[in-house]
């Protein structure tokens, strides 16, 4: 949610995903690839309470059972930053439980 305030958000790509061309900000500010550094970055200045949702596609380049770690972080005035992570897990392994049941049930 906006602040009034001046923000920039910065996202390193992880080395298990791609970037695969689609970028779109819904909200105020204007969002770029940095493809050199593998970089995602948006700057705006929402008003107080305004949303700003950045929405971007990615190819997975791993096939392997692995947790994907993505960082961002989220600057604004005076020094002040706001990291958030997300993680997902790729070609996870399944898990079946065994079936118990009561006897008369």
């Amino acid at each position: 949610l906006g602040s009034g305030y001046p923000l920039t958000l910065t996202d390193d790509l992880p080395p298990e995903i791609a970037y695969t061309g689609f970028l779109q900000v819904t909200g105020e500010g204007e969002a770029s690839y940095d493809d050199q550094n593998r970089r995602l970055v948006w700057t705006g200045t929402p008003t107080v309470g305004e949303p700003v949702t950045l929405t971007y596609s990615a190819q997975v380049l791993i096939s392997d059972p692995t947790a994907v770690w993505n960082t961002a972080t989220l600057s604004g005035p005076e020094g002040v930053e706001s990291e958030d992570v997300a993680v997902f897990i790729v070609d996870g392994y399944s898990v079946h439980l065994p079936l118990v049941m009561r006897a008369g049930y």
